[in-house]
């Protein structure tokens, strides 16, 4: 007998996504695989070996609180086997909201996205607020985004925000190993992240001794990609916006 899946109805943020997302906030086309950024993207992905990092198995499932200095990197692989490095950092607090980043690599180039994000009920990216964005596109254009254009944009920054978005309850556990090392004990659960007509859904693992969601892999069942945690830090994570 097959075991059902809890869904996980807060999403975990697809790298496919957050690529889409940071294209379509900072281009107005969909941009060309650039030779020296596939070039450079490979060299460091050869780079990478798999970490001898052992985590137990958590005794509680809540997550880390969150705090200046935290950052993930995570690697993706989609349908066509193209790869992507996106990494997610928690740079500094400012009046009770966090300046949050998001950087990719991928074969089309590198973008970034900053946002000045007010954190409500980590349950639900409903109660999150965007108070300030600069983007950064694949040409290295960097722009403000004038505040009154950014409840416009609620469904672009909640595509990226959704990272921080966690909810454990229920969820069964599995032993997982990725390139960041092996994580005993990860909550496994369903979630779909949508965008602009874009729709993915994926089995995610997590695991609380992981900062931001505590995402540690991800299998597409819909559409073939694949997630894995690549390595992280609770401190050190600067700006490059």
């Amino acid at each position: 007998m097959t075991s059902r899946v809890p869904v996980v109805r807060t999403s975990v943020l697809s790298l496919v996504l957050a690529g889409a997302v940071l294209a379509s906030l900072g281009s107005a086309s969909q941009p060309s695989i650039n030779a020296a950024a596939k070039s450079d993207l490979d060299r460091r992905l050869l780079a990478i070996q798999p970490s001898e990092r052992s985590v137990p198995a958590p005794t509680i499932g809540e997550p880390l609180p969150i705090t200046p200095g935290q950052w993930v990197t995570l690697k993706e692989t989609d349908k066509d086997g193209h790869p992507t490095l996106a990494t997610y950092k928690i740079l500094a607090m400012q009046d009770g909201a966090y300046w949050y980043e998001v950087s990719t690599d991928s074969y089309y180039g590198h973008t970034a996205a900053k946002m000045l994000l007010f954190i409500g009920d980590r349950t639900s990216v409903a109660s999150f607020e965007v108070r300030a964005m600069i983007m950064k596109d694949h040409d290295g254009r960097v722009t403000e985004v004038p505040p009154p254009t950014l409840s416009l944009m609620r469904s672009s920054w909640e595509s990226l925000a959704d990272q921080l978005v966690v909810q454990w309850n229920n969820l069964p556990q599995e032993d997982v190993r990725v390139l960041a090392g092996t994580f005993a004990g990860c909550y496994k659960g369903r979630s779909t992240v949508e965008f602009a007509g874009y729709s993915a859904t994926s089995d995610v693992w997590y695991h609380p001794a992981v900062p931001l969601s505590g995402t540690v892999k991800s299998v597409g069942i819909d559409r073939p990609s694949t997630v894995e945690l690549v390595d992280f830090g609770f401190e050190g994570a600067s700006s490059e916006l």
